[in-house]
């Protein structure tokens, strides 16, 4: 699902473009492949939660999927690939890139990889 959707944004040596780490949790800068969007997607590796918080952060993150609120961060994919728990979110209030309007231009002149190699380098 997330590496069909979406392609993690490199920095200039290649690397993946890490926006925020907490611990085991790492947040990617990322763009939609279909949509342009600019997102934050958020990895945290299964081994590092239990079952019953993983079944949590699911339904929290799918209950924030449905609401439509400007103050709140706008969820947009849930899921787990590749051992991580990963969801995709607006990410406005964070450094400012969440709604610029050429996201793909932008991709396309620092570099992005699809999210397979650059997620599986992060590991």
């Amino acid at each position: 699902m997330f590496s069909e959707n979406y392609s993690v944004c490199l920095n200039e040596d290649g690397s993946p473009r890490e926006i925020a780490r907490s611990g085991p949790v790492v947040t990617y800068k990322a763009i939609g492949s279909d949509s342009g969007r600019v997102v934050a997607m958020q990895l945290i590796p299964l081994a590092s939660i239990d079952e019953v918080e993983r079944v949590r952060f699911e339904e929290n993150a799918r209950t924030a999927q449905k609401l439509d609120n400007t103050n709140l961060a706008k969820v947009f994919d849930v899921g787990v690939e590749h051992d991580h728990f990963v969801f995709a979110r607006s990410d406005a209030g964070r450094r400012g890139f969440a709604h610029r309007p050429s996201g793909h231009e932008r991709a396309r002149e620092s570099g992005h990889a699809e999210l397979g190699p650059s997620f599986n380098s992060a590991r």
